[in-house]
């Protein structure tokens, strides 16, 4: 007789666990599905953001370049510049001597 109530009773309890059970399964799949969902949203974000320091890391890049250029035909003017005034230096200086 007293096996028949705790049978009843170990039934319910094992009812009761696996229900309980299944709903932390349940929960866990959806934290999980969450932070996969959060995580390649991240993993977008930051390949979006590689792209926009390559592209800018890129015109820095192209910038210096010109810059270079630019320098190189500024070096060669003061020189043409500095020689023709060293010319014309030289040539008053026999002028005045």
């Amino acid at each position: 007789m007293l096996r028949k109530p705790l049978i009843w009773i170990f039934s319910i309890f094992l009812i009761a666990f696996t229900t309980s059970c299944g709903n932390a399964i349940d929960k866990l799949e959806n934290k999980i599905n969450q932070i996969t969902e959060k995580a390649e949203k991240l993993d977008s974000l930051m390949n979006t953001e590689l792209d926009k320091i390559i592209q800018l890391d890129s015109l820095i890049n192209k910038e210096t370049l010109q810059l270079e250029r630019i320098d190189s035909l500024l070096q060669k003017s003061t020189n043409k510049f500095d020689s023709i005034a060293n010319e014309k230096i030289r040539q008053l200086e026999k002028i005045t001597n």
